[in-house]
């Protein structure tokens, strides 16, 4: 969303903020618009053996595969969105979920957790195209991607 040009509570023009990391405010009244993020659940769901369950949506790069991710709704936990979010696009049931860290992503704010799934077959729901449980496999989701990172830092985890 562009920033306004305007205040929104007396109607002024406002000006760019004293500090460059701050938005712009108003000289009148001292209105800002404050920087809101969307929470985001972004889930790594893993079976005792290993495999990290994957997916796909429409219009990712050709071979590009990342993990389980929706937005955290009014009156949810992130770990209550992740376990929502896992069975909605695989159909699998997650367990034992927990913050590991956030990452911010444009305007999202990533809210890593980590949960347990049991080795069975995942289908695809309807919030994507297709879903995998395999193996970690750091070339299916591209350099970049805030998924990779979870990735690369759950699996230095697990190896140290």
């Amino acid at each position: 969303m562009p920033d306004p040009r305007f205040c929104a509570r007396c109607g002024s023009a406002l000006v760019a903020a004293a500090d460059p990391e701050h938005k712009p405010e108003c000289p009148a009244c001292g209105w800002f618009r404050a920087t809101n993020v969307l929470p985001v659940a972004l889930v790594l769901a893993r079976t005792a053996e290993g495999k990290i369950l994957y997916t796909r949506q429409r219009g990712w790069p050709e071979g590009a595969w990342g993990l389980v991710a929706g937005y955290v709704e009014t009156g949810e936990t992130a770990e209550s969105a992740a376990l929502r979010e896992v069975r909605e696009e695989s159909g699998l049931v997650a367990r034992e979920p927990r913050v590991v860290r956030t990452l911010e992503h444009g305007e999202l704010l990533l809210i890593c957790v980590a949960a347990t799934i049991d080795d069975a077959v995942p289908r695809a729901g309807s919030d994507v195209d297709a879903v995998r449980l395999c193996a970690p496999d750091l070339a299916l989701t591209p350099a970049g991607w805030p998924a990779r990172t979870f990735i690369e830092a759950q699996l230095a985890n697990a190896s140290s």
